[in-house]
């Protein structure tokens, strides 16, 4: 009987072992790495969609893809970004074109781009593949969403 029960003790601990999962399967933004992630953001961007929301108040606009509302990301972990008329997640004057430091980090379970635009700026990765990317920044109560689509 001794030795039924171990039997059964030793099937249950094997089953729960077996059932958890000692890394993330890399498909999900949570479980790809960062250097994965890194050379997917290298590139330019263009900003199609910025939405604002604060205090109640929200409101949205679309671009084509154009020579304004760009964020270019190159392998060294440099870039530069023109912000458009529209002021790119409120950062800049029209006409202008930003050079800035990247790179990417964990925080909280998520991926988050930090780049030194305007002293510092940290932009939550809510998705990426090799043509999407859609940010998120917060500030206290304001937040911008961006989505942009990649050169080809």
């Amino acid at each position: 009987m001794k030795f039924l029960n171990r039997f059964y003790i030793i099937c249950v601990m094997f089953l729960c072992v077996s059932l958890v999962s000692c890394e993330n399967d890399g498909n999900s933004l949570d479980g790809e790495s960062i250097k994965s992630l890194s050379k997917k953001l290298v590139g330019v961007w263009y900003c199609t969609y910025q939405e604002w929301a604060e205090d109640g108040y929200a409101d949205s606009k679309s671009y084509d893809p154009s020579e304004e509302y760009f964020m270019a990301f190159d392998i060294d972990g440099t870039g530069t970004m023109h912000s458009g008329r529209d002021e790119l997640f409120e950062i800049g004057t029209h006409g202008t074109i930003y050079e800035f430091e990247w790179n990417i980090y964990n925080k909280n379970n998520a991926k988050y781009l930090h780049t030194t635009v305007y002293d510092g700026n940290d932009y939550k990765i809510n998705e990426i593949t090799n043509s999407k990317l859609r940010m998120t920044w917060v500030d206290g109560d304001y937040k911008i969403v961006c989505e942009f689509v990649k050169q080809n």
